[in-house]
């Protein structure tokens, strides 16, 4: 197939689809795209969140791994007296 009859993939750099593999893929439908987003953001344990389930956990794991910014650490701490 020719580069000119391949359908477009919504991307301005045909090298850019090249080199990343995606140049004989079909294109991407974006409103099943959204669509898989939205219902993502509805879990049974969860009220409606504001971002999809896994980044939501994302930024959970992240929050529980990553020491918190602003606090002290356990050598700092000082004496009221």
């Amino acid at each position: 197939m020719d580069v000119a009859q391949q359908p477009r993939l919504g991307c301005l750099s045909e090298k850019a689809l090249t080199d990343s593999g995606r140049a004989g893929d079909p294109p991407d439908r974006p409103a099943e795209w959204a669509t898989l987003t939205h219902q993502l953001r509805y879990h049974d344990d969860y009220p409606p969140l504001a971002r999809p389930l896994p980044l939501h956990w994302a930024r959970l794991a992240g929050e529980y791994v990553l020491p918190v910014a602003g606090t002290k650490s356990a050598g700092s701490t000082s004496s009221a007296s």
